[in-house]
């Protein structure tokens, strides 16, 4: 099953009154909504409550560069932990640091954020609720993320973050923040990315800010030290990584085991299962 076909099967699983012509449009399989039979307040809120399980786990952000701020160390790590895995963990950080921005961590109330959601999705079906075949693609989904996105400023501090729904680029991949799939393969890195084609981007145009977690396409340890380069699909605004920063910013009762097992069985994929590393 390629991403596409993915991508048409979550929609069709939370959304069953679609019908899929399946018609190609350009490089899509388009999802043809009827729109004299749905009801696009139904569909909003839908698709809203079914991204309130995904956002409760990774709705969090940070910039790559300088420290962790003591008020996003985290339950039962000092600040001074934070600092030590920061220094021996991000060397590659200044790289990809721009203008020595500091580091920034949001949550997102999860229910708010799915009530936006849906709001916006509402608010573009009944737009277009004239239309007798409304079609509804992946574009569309990433044209509603590039609308009213505010500047986020840079400072060391918890802040609220406007959001906008979209489905990522191909490319773009949840990956892990420990060290438990095989990411050098291929093959794993495309079904890791069909985990998260519903997701949720900040930022504005042209600087993009990705919610989620994201590995580089080389690997990140080469004989436990840095190595590799932030493959095209990283916004190199944003770096997480392995089970540090997992314990840092996940929710204390939930393990990264329980959080991808939560995914393999709610979108039945042909994920490899975790292994510990190391």
């Amino acid at each position: 099953m390629n991403n596409r076909t993915e991508i048409q099967r979550i929609l069709q699983q939370h959304f069953p009154e679609l019908k899929d012509k399946t018609e190609k449009v350009g490089w899509l399989n388009e999802i043809v909504f009827e729109g004299v039979y749905f009801d696009t307040h139904k569909i909003a809120i839908k698709l809203g409550e079914s991204l309130e399980p995904i956002l409760h786990h990774v709705a969090k952000l940070r910039y790559a560069g300088g420290k962790l701020p003591r008020s996003v160390a985290g339950p039962g790590v000092s600040q001074k932990e934070a600092d030590e895995y920061y220094d021996k963990k991000y060397e590659i950080g200044q790289a990809t640091n721009r203008n020595n921005a500091v580091p920034i961590l949001t949550r997102l109330d999860a229910s708010n954020l799915a009530g936006f959601v849906a709001s916006r999705l509402e608010t573009f079906f009944q737009e277009r609720s004239s239309d007798k075949s409304l079609r509804f693609g992946i574009g569309d989904f990433l044209k509603l993320s590039n609308d009213g996105l505010a500047e986020i400023p840079l400072q060391d501090e918890i802040i609220e973050l406007p959001v906008d729904l979209c489905l990522l680029e191909q490319h773009l991949t949840l990956m892990e923040m420990k060290s438990t799939f095989d990411t050098d393969d291929g093959k794993t890195k495309q079904e890791l990315s069909k985990m998260m084609k519903a997701f949720v981007a900040v930022g504005n145009k042209p600087k993009r800010l990705y919610f989620g977690v994201i590995s580089n396409n080389k690997g990140f340890k080469k004989n436990g030290e840095w190595s590799g380069r932030l493959g095209s699909f990283v916004s190199k605004d944003l770096i997480l990584v392995e089970d540090q920063l997992w314990n840092l910013l996940a929710p204390q009762d939930v393990s990264f085991e329980n959080f991808s097992d939560l995914f393999r069985t709610q979108y039945s994929l042909n994920l490899p299962k975790y292994k510990k590393v190391g």
